[in-house]
């Protein structure tokens, strides 16, 4: 079965308009040979591992990444087609080396070339994937990968910078050029030019010092500066070679190298200052990047109108090409699945409740479910490692409820994950996480009313269903039904008992927000002194507000002050709400359930033959005598005769002894009567500590269980005195 390599669709004359794509399709053209692979251009990334491509496909396994398929095919296929086999171990360790170096630097750079840039990514990156994509995966794809290329290149600096922003003076013929951004730069600094009157505008900011500012030519300046730091390495590995490691032959690193390179240099941007760089500055790059093309891809420039007729099945792929394929042929209804799938997934809150799982559609491969991630997350990895109970070793857990997976919307629904997601968005930065947590809350507590209505109506239900049965089956469903519903009540009254643990911590968050603007308000005086300090170092004004600044840390000390003292006090009453509130809620279950096991007891189990009668149920008194005691369980329940009793552990017992001990330390100790006076005694003569008046340790000998030795021992100075005498 031949390889089928799926990858995003081609453009700017290349077979991609994503790099590793184009490195995977040059690797496959030098190592596999034709007949053995397929190439489809694709656009549906749900089928993909990691939701992206390219995407190899060899019979059910599926690999995605260009590093992870050159891997697969070097493991899998006994080196068969591995195109890295002569190097050597140097080389091998250089390879690495580079292609980290190329992530890390060049896909940032071609970030910012394709997809930051305003004017670049209008002009020819929105349009050209509007040739490989269906109408609707427009609005979703393009805006999606824009947004992953600003999140990548946000830690250069240029993402708040309109890199290549052309005015509208500008949009005219000859613009893009040099020149044309040149002239552009001088008149937004004030600097007379071809069109403006020869008169030189010196008002602030203005002059040279505003040309080299201006937005443009700063963002110019850094850019230069990134292109080199890709550029010149890649110039001294090439050397006077034809490829980078190997002289004669090209590596899995040429592949890669000449996919972002020739991104760089065949788009067709306005500002294409990647491709001058490499045009005026290093022709070796320019000579290395046609050779490539030339031997890896036969210098074939792919027409994306052919691929989508291709990919489309309207006609028949060219035997002088890439071995393109269409698409499965799907139906309507799986077409507009994935198109409202996708739509939804480009909506805020709707992306958040999928990204959990993902359920694609397909004719021919039914329901195949792929998770975001493969890897566990903290809380389950926690989960996993933790040891089994005693429990859980007596009896074995059951498997996974076949309600926890199938969902289309995730785990939880629209409404919780809007209160969810929408908790933070508004008021002070300081309670916001808070806020998150109360909302969250709130979803708990819905869930917890929801659950208590369902038992009730469960408990209903039993009772109606077990009507049409047996005098025993009747009986004790009927009384099953009735300590089901006392479950429900008491969930229900759990609940209200579970607000007043929220109630609590909301008013934390209450007191979070009210710190907040002495915060801003400390602050913004700080930013106004700094900025008077910069422009006017000799403002009168500047005493004026650092007296402000000074009354302003006062009130922010006495609100800071405020704050963590309530936040201790109300946490610790918040949970010890909550955990009162379990600790009844449980222990009343653990009641209801015992009695229901004796309930259980009642029902006649043995087994009967065909026509035999089972014997008359005669236990009506003992269901309602076993209700009645439960009931009157459930009534003089009171904590002091809870079953199960909290006992503080060593490590709490210890920490809190120390805090007693740092309480009282604290106070300080009087030693004013420490010392006895000295003329009535010799001078220079000892005292033992236990004459003095007040030693200051009986608090310490009450507080160490170890008994003290100080007014017992016998000390070498006193023997001495002893002896003289």
């Amino acid at each position: 079965m031949p390889f089928e390599l799926h990858i995003w669709g081609p453009a700017f004359g290349l077979p991609s308009i994503d790099a590793e794509c184009i490195a995977t399709v040059a690797y496959f053209t030098r190592i596999i040979p034709q007949g053995q692979w397929t190439l489809v251009a694709d656009h549906d990334t749900s089928a993909s591992p990691q939701h992206d491509f390219p995407m190899l496909v060899d019979g059910a396994i599926k690999t995605t990444g260009f590093a992870n398929i050159v891997s697969y095919l070097r493991n899998h296929h006994s080196g068969a087609y591995d195109l890295d086999y002569s190097l050597t171990h140097q080389q091998q360790t250089d390879r690495t080396a580079y292609i980290s170096f190329l992530h890390s630097t060049a896909a940032p750079l071609l970030d910012l070339y394709l997809y930051v840039s305003s004017e670049n990514y209008n002009a020819a990156t929105s349009s050209a994937y509007t040739a490989i994509l269906p109408w609707f995966a427009n609005y979703v794809i393009p805006p999606r990968r824009r947004d992953l290329a600003r999140a990548r290149t946000s830690h250069l600096g240029l993402s708040s910078l309109d890199v290549a922003e052309a005015t509208e003076e500008t949009r005219g013929p000859g613009s893009g050029t040099a020149s044309s951004e040149y002239e552009a730069a001088k008149r937004a600094a004030g600097i007379p030019s071809e069109g403006q009157p020869k008169a030189l505008n010196l008002g602030r900011r203005k002059g040279l010092g505003g040309l080299l500012s201006s937005p443009i030519y700063a963002a110019r300046f850094k850019l230069d500066a990134l292109s080199s730091e890709v550029f010149e390495p890649i110039t001294d590995l090439l050397g006077k070679k034809d490829y980078l490691l190997n002289g004669d032959t090209p590596s899995s690193l040429d592949c890669l190298a000449f996919g972002y390179l020739s991104l760089m240099l065949y788009s067709p941007v306005p500002q294409a200052w990647l491709k001058e760089a490499i045009h005026t500055k290093y022709p070796r790059i320019l000579r290395y990047i046609r050779r490539a093309r030339a031997e890896l891809l036969g210098g074939v420039e792919i027409d994306p109108a052919q691929v989508w007729s291709i990919t489309k099945g309207v006609v028949a792929p060219p035997t002088q090409s890439l071995p393109w394929r269409s698409q499965e042929v799907r139906g309507p209804i799986t077409n507009v699945t994935r198109a409202a799938r996708q739509i939804l997934e480009s909506l805020p809150v709707v992306s958040t409740a999928m990204q959990s799982q993902v359920i694609v559609q397909d004719d021919t491969k039914g329901l195949v479910k792929t998770n975001k991630s493969s890897l566990p997350s903290p809380l389950a990895l926690n989960t996993i490692s933790r040891a089994p109970t005693a429990s859980q070793i007596q009896n074995p857990p059951p498997p996974t409820s076949s309600t926890k997976s199938g969902r289309f919307f995730g785990k939880g629904n629209i409404g919780h994950t809007f209160r969810h997601k929408s908790a933070g968005a508004f008021g002070p930065d300081l309670a916001k996480k808070l806020s998150a947590l109360v909302k969250m809350e709130k979803n708990v507590m819905r869930s917890m009313e929801l659950v208590s209505r369902e038992r009730m109506e469960v408990a209903q239900q039993l009772s109606i269903w077990g009507e049409a049965c047996d005098d025993d089956v009747s009986d004790v469903t009927d009384k099953l039904g009735v300590l089901i519903y006392e479950i429900g009540e008491l969930e229900d009254q759990f609940v209200d008992r579970y607000d007043q643990y929220r109630v609590t911590i909301k008013s934390i968050r209450n007191i979070e927000a009210s710190v907040q603007p002495s915060r801003d308000r400390k602050q913004k005086i700080t930013d106004q002194i700094a900025q008077l300090k910069y422009k006017e170092p000799n403002s009168p004004r500047i005493v004026v507000l650092e007296q402000e600044l000074v009354r302003a840390e006062a009130e922010s000390l006495v609100a800071e002050a405020q704050l963590s003292n309530i936040t201790r006090e109300k946490l610790k009453a918040a949970f010890t709400y909550q955990f009162d509130a379990m600790r009844e809620h449980c222990e009343k279950l653990a009641i209801i359930a015992g009695y229901g096991k004796h309930l259980l007891e009642l029902v006649d189990d043995t087994p009967v033959t065909p026509g035999e009668t089972r014997n008359a149920y005669d236990g009506y008194e003992a269901s309602k005598a076993i209700i009645q005691d439960c009931e009157d369980a459930l009534t003089n329940w009171v904590s002091q005769n809870a079953s199960v009793s909290s006992k503080l552990s060593q490590r709490s017992r210890t920490l809190s002894q120390r805090r007693k001990n740092a309480a009282r330390r604290a106070e300080g100790v009087d030693l004013s009567h420490q010392d006895q006076p000295l003329d009535s005694r010799e001078s220079g003569l000892w005292i033992p500590a236990s004459e003095h008046a007040g030693n200051g340790y009986e608090d310490e000998e009450e507080e160490i269980d170890a008994p003290s030795t100080v007014g017992t021992e016998t000390r070498g100075r006193e023997e001495e005195r002893v002896i003289a005498a």
